[in-house]
């Protein structure tokens, strides 16, 4: 059993930082890591490793807030 964080309880209250800025607080970052293609900058790739989820495209969600995209990872934990 894992254990609840705010963030599963009360999202909307307490709203995970979006990608890319939740690679600064999340325990996650550096575990599975690689580039943007063309690139020097690292992006974290933690959900793609999760077993059957990160091909199904289920480890980000996303919402349009006043027409700007925003996106989070479903997998973010505070250090």
């Amino acid at each position: 059993m894992e254990q609840l964080s705010i963030f599963s309880l009360y999202p909307k209250a307490v709203p995970t930082p979006e990608l890319w800025e939740c690679m600064k607080t999340c325990k996650h970052c550096g575990e599975h890591m690689t580039v943007f293609p063309g690139t020097d900058i690292p992006r974290c790739n933690y959900g793609l490793f999760q077993p059957g989820i990160g091909t199904s495209g289920t480890d980000l969600y996303s919402k349009v807030i006043n027409n700007i995209w925003h996106v989070w990872c479903k997998f973010y934990e505070s250090r």
